[in-house]
């Protein structure tokens, strides 16, 4: 008689101890699913303002990128009068894409309230409020800074005409306020 209640009560105990582990096992799941939850919010998040500051450099549109390589990659085998080195290619190949993505930034930034307000450019990022002014004033600064170290990649005398060349970047979309012309 005694060990059949020493049996049912290590029977209970086990019964009991099945039950906790179930239980366990179930707030654990939950926890996770919560921190899965979270973590895909946080990645769907991300992925929405990578596809913004996609958008908004024109990376979805290369055919800019294509029209200023020409001349550039041109303009490289014309002074070095024979195929430059690769990496000064590469340098240059690299600014024209960044140099080209922030031209984009800057006429989105000084375009932002205009560009709601026509059929062509309202569904772009800024506009239509995908990113906000400043996570677009901090990619400008990256795009800046990453120009800058490639600059500084170059011969000292880059660094003047570089700046000079940053002014137009600024002014082309500036320009398009006062000229009657279509954009080139």
């Amino acid at each position: 008689l005694a060990m059949s209640l020493a049996n049912t009560d290590k029977s209970k105990l086990n019964t009991y101890l099945c039950s906790l582990r179930v239980v366990i096992f179930c707030k654990t799941i939950a926890i996770n699913c919560v921190f899965v939850k979270i973590g895909l919010c946080l990645l769907i998040g991300f992925l929405k303002m990578l596809t913004s500051i996609f958008n908004i450099t024109r990376l979805n549109k290369p055919i800019g990128v294509l029209l200023l390589l020409w001349p550039t990659l041109s303009a490289l085998f014309v002074g070095y009068k024979k195929v430059p080195p690769l990496d000064i290619m590469l340098i240059f190949i690299i600014g024209t894409v960044l140099t080209r993505s922030l031209g984009c930034v800057i006429n989105d930034l000084f375009d932002r309230d205009i560009d709601a307000l026509v059929q062509r450019t309202k569904s772009r990022p800024l506009a239509a409020g995908h990113i906000t002014c400043f996570h677009t004033i901090m990619l400008l600064f990256l795009l800046l800074f990453v120009c800058l170290l490639l600059v500084l990649l170059l011969p000292v005398k880059i660094l003047s005409l570089s700046i000079i060349a940053l002014f137009m970047i600024t002014l082309y979309p500036l320009s398009k306020r006062f000229f009657v012309m279509p954009q080139l």
